[in-house]
């Protein structure tokens, strides 16, 4: 008798070799269709780190079957940031990258715009060969940037998506700046947040807090208080409700 066809399993084989016996005949003869019959073609390509290919069966008969398999291949040796924690941070708050192949030198995090512009980069606070930890730098917030690690030895990774969502803030003016004990002070500036405290110092040392009068996200207007002496030199410093310092700003106290 003979035997016809490739998709329905010839007669004779059901015959013979019924159930599980047939099935494991089919698998065999569909092996040795692909490998004897039509060879594979193989097409690499480079993506991402990643290698791979397409692999097209042409099985030739009676009628033509073709089988595209896709196969992809990690590179292990390559130095790649996969994942960020958190994607959305504030100034001063803790990220940590993730990854392959940092290596053990600590090297450090470059922040990109969307213009690919570098405009920041962030020390280190601990570094092993899958991890790097740091601080959200002094930065623009409620913008979106593209962080890079860069190794000691200037290698770089590829870029992931970041957003610093509060950014340090920052005093741009003081009005009034000869005001006296007592007397109003009006500060202007930038992610001032919703609330806080306003800081006067001296040399170093932390002298005494302003009683606040309003608050906003770019200004602040707060009492300039008892102790501080005229004509003397002052560090004023508004620290934010979520712990965002800004930076100092001298003031000259009026007569």
């Amino acid at each position: 008798m003979g035997c016809v066809g490739i998709v329905k399993l010839p007669t004779c084989i059901n015959k013979k070799y019924p159930g599980i016996l047939g099935y494991m005949f089919w698998k065999i003869l569909f092996f040795l269709l692909i490998v004897i019959v039509s060879p594979p073609s193989l097409v690499f390509a480079s993506h991402n780190n990643q290698l791979q290919t397409n692999i097209d069966i042409d099985i030739r008969n009676r009628s033509r079957v073709t089988e595209s398999i896709k196969i992809t291949i990690s590179n292990p040796n390559v130095f790649e940031v996969t994942k960020v924690n958190p994607s959305k941070a504030d100034f001063l708050q803790d990220v940590s990258l993730t990854g392959s192949n940092f290596g053990s030198t600590p090297g450090f995090v470059n922040f990109y715009n969307r213009n690919s512009s570098l405009v920041a980069g962030a020390v280190i606070s601990n570094w092993t060969n899958s991890e790097a930890k740091f601080k959200v730098p002094a930065i623009l917030g409620h913008s979106r940037y593209y962080l890079e690690l860069q190794k000691s030895d200037g290698t770089r990774s590829n870029k992931i998506k970041f957003y610093v969502d509060d950014g340090q803030p920052k005093i741009n003016l003081l009005e009034s700046s000869n005001a006296r004990v007592g007397e109003l002070l009006t500060i202007r500036g930038e992610e001032l947040g919703r609330r806080g405290k306003v800081i006067f110092s001296q040399n170093g040392v932390n002298v005494a807090e302003g009683a606040v009068r309003s608050w906003t996200s770019s200004r602040i207007r707060v009492y300039v208080p008892a102790g501080l002496n005229s004509g003397q030199e002052y560090g004023i410093q508004i620290i934010t409700n979520d712990n965002r310092p800004t930076s100092l700003v001298f003031y000259i106290l009026g007569f």
